[in-house]
């Protein structure tokens, strides 16, 4: 499709210190889209936000308050809660603070909307991405179960590309095209200063745990 793509690293992973709370892991998501949508006039309408696993909560959150033209949820869960009790019984939820509410949060959700979910997850079950499904007040939601695809395994062509590609063009979404003169986006100084104000804290928690748990 010839679109580039910006990934936003969680707190405390690689060479961005802090810690990943909810709190910062949306501001980090919304700072990130208002630089590129407004520093650098690509216009939030260009901008598809994708999220997967345990990047869908801060995907529906950015959604929610902003007006990207399209978003893409890759097994997805409807809470952080819910997605403990799948992983480690629905007692052990009881002892976990409540974040990414996703059930909720994607009733705000204005832009199309797709859903992949893997058939074989056993992680997160796809029933939480039809419950979003079900849950979306976006006319154009459509949801794709592929057979053979599980959470962390997929065939990224037939899987991801293909079915996103046809739901693209079914809502006759367009994206203005952007000269890029160079592979990568050379952001200013500014933006991979550390804030005072989120000292470094040493030693994952629990839930950095979770998420590094999620992404492996």
């Amino acid at each position: 499709w010839g679109m580039p793509i910006i990934s936003v690293e969680y707190p405390g992973y690689g060479i961005y210190p802090g810690t990943p709370t909810e709190e910062r892991i949306f501001q980090d998501a919304e700072n990130v889209f208002d630089y590129v949508a407004h520093e650098c006039k690509w216009g939030e309408e260009n901008i598809f936000v994708i999220g997967r696993s345990i990047g869908s909560g801060p995907a529906v959150h950015l959604a929610s308050r902003r007006s990207p033209g399209a978003m893409m949820l890759i097994s997805a869960y409807t809470s952080i809660k819910e997605a403990v009790k799948n992983i480690a019984g629905k007692f052990a939820k009881i002892f976990v603070k409540e974040r990414f509410l996703n059930i909720e949060t994607i009733k705000s959700v204005a832009c199309p909307t797709f859903f992949l979910h893997g058939l074989k997850d056993t992680l997160i079950p796809p029933s939480h991405s039809k419950d979003l499904l079900g849950a979306c007040m976006q006319a154009i939601c459509q949801l794709s179960l592929p057979p053979e695809m599980d959470h962390c395994n997929m065939d990224y062509v037939h899987d991801v590309v293909t079915p996103f590609e046809a739901f693209y063009k079914k809502c006759g979404l367009t994206a203005k095209s952007i000269p890029i003169t160079n592979e990568f986006i050379n952001f200013p100084d500014l933006v991979f200063k550390f804030p005072v104000k989120y000292p470094k804290v040493a030693g994952p928690g629990f839930f950095k745990r979770l998420v590094m748990k999620f992404v492996q």
